[in-house]
């Protein structure tokens, strides 16, 4: 899951954030940690599924259509992005026993993602020079977001390696 590197990269960004004695940059290290979060937790997303993919496909036509799936899946939403992409590797009565098995902890993954998506979103689209007022949040509650969702995210990619191949 690459969790030391995505430390690492928000750590620096909060450093810098945190060096920032003017101020003027400050708005753009919100929004770098924003981004650098949103695209780790799409890349542990879609890698959960393609190792679970690679470990039990037997029909190559349908690893074709997994790949393409995947390739346009853009988001790391639970409900839009995650499960379909869950449902269509694992299936639906599994994905069913991973948030009856973790129901607190996928609710508070949904919560977050859907806080961390508002944040991305407005990262990416609102140009801070254009006059309008907006908030971010520091590199260091996205730190917290971070080691708050990167648990949960290691449970399921836990229980969905445990899968046992299909004979």
């Amino acid at each position: 899951m690459k969790i030391e590197e995505i430390r690492k990269s928000l750590k620096a960004i909060d450093d810098l954030y945190n060096s920032d004695t003017s101020g003027k940059f400050s708005i753009l290290y919100s929004k770098l940690a924003a981004i650098e979060l949103s695209s780790w937790i799409e890349f542990v997303m879609d890698d959960i599924v393609k190792n679970y993919w690679k470990k039990h496909s037997i029909n190559t036509q349908l690893d074709k259509e997994i790949k393409e799936f995947i390739k346009y899946n853009n988001g790391f939403g639970y409900e839009k992005n995650f499960r379909p992409m869950l449902y269509k590797t694992i299936g639906l009565a599994r994905v069913q026993k991973i948030e009856f098995l973790y129901s607190i902890e996928i609710d508070h993954l949904k919560t977050q993602l859907i806080d961390l998506t508002v944040d991305r979103n407005k990262a990416a689209h609102v140009f801070h020079h254009s006059g309008v007022t907006a908030t971010f949040k520091a590199p260091s509650y996205i730190i917290g977001m971070f080691e708050q969702l990167h648990p949960i995210l290691g449970k399921i990619k836990r229980y969905v390696e445990g899968i046992r191949k299909l004979r």
